[in-house]
């Protein structure tokens, strides 16, 4: 197995993007998400050629094809994504769960004393 290392940046300004997540194409498995500097490293990838995936929220995807993994050798990507505007849907609350609030002429609980 061997090693894939790299950085994801913005396109266009260079910007490093955190938080994005680079994983292989297939059945490799690896994983991973960038730090705060956009920096990734991708452990356990099968030695050959690969293809390695980069996706963002708010950034179009991106696919790296013919990455060459060696067992002694680190490869090195640089991905740039291409910023891209992401509708999201909004969230409405509605309170269904707890029944409605009683009038305040309702009473809330009874007692009944007795002589003893």
């Amino acid at each position: 197995t061997g090693v894939i290392a790299g950085r994801v940046r913005a396109a266009g300004t260079g910007e490093p993007l955190p938080n994005a997540v680079v994983r292989v194409v297939g059945g490799a498995g690896a994983a991973a998400q960038t730090d705060a500097e956009g920096r990734f490293t991708l452990r356990g990838v099968p030695a050959g050629i690969v293809r390695v995936e980069a996706r963002r929220l708010g950034y179009a995807p991106r696919i790296v094809a013919d990455v060459v993994v060696r067992a002694g050798k680190p490869a090195e990507l640089l991905v740039e994504l291409q910023a891209v505007a992401a509708p999201l849907s909004a969230v409405v609350a509605r309170p269904s769960y707890f029944p409605p609030i009683p009038p305040p002429t309702t009473p809330v609980s009874t007692n009944s004393f007795s002589a003893e």
